[in-house]
């Protein structure tokens, strides 16, 4: 799983069973989980599944990395350059 916290605010896109489908603004500081695969060689889309809180919120993978800072895992080493 990968994580990301948001610098700024971006729109996704939540599907919910009992609202439908609807935007919704993730707030700066936002921190979403996005399954290592979504960034896997050979995968290519515009837009990932990402957990934020208790939703599903399907972004765009630009945003992300324009507005959104990776957060290092526990036992990794810092992302250099």
């Amino acid at each position: 799983m990968h994580t990301y916290r948001l610098r700024e605010a971006m729109v996704g896109v939540c599907r919910d069973a009992d609202k439908g489908v609807r935007t919704i603004t993730l707030p700066a500081g936002a921190v979403l989980k996005i399954p290592k695969i979504a960034f896997q060689s050979g995968v290519q889309s515009n837009m990932v599944d990402a957990q934020w809180e208790d939703h599903t919120i399907s972004v765009f993978v630009e945003d992300l990395k324009t507005r959104g800072d990776p957060v290092p895992q526990a036992g990794s080493a810092p992302n250099v350059g």
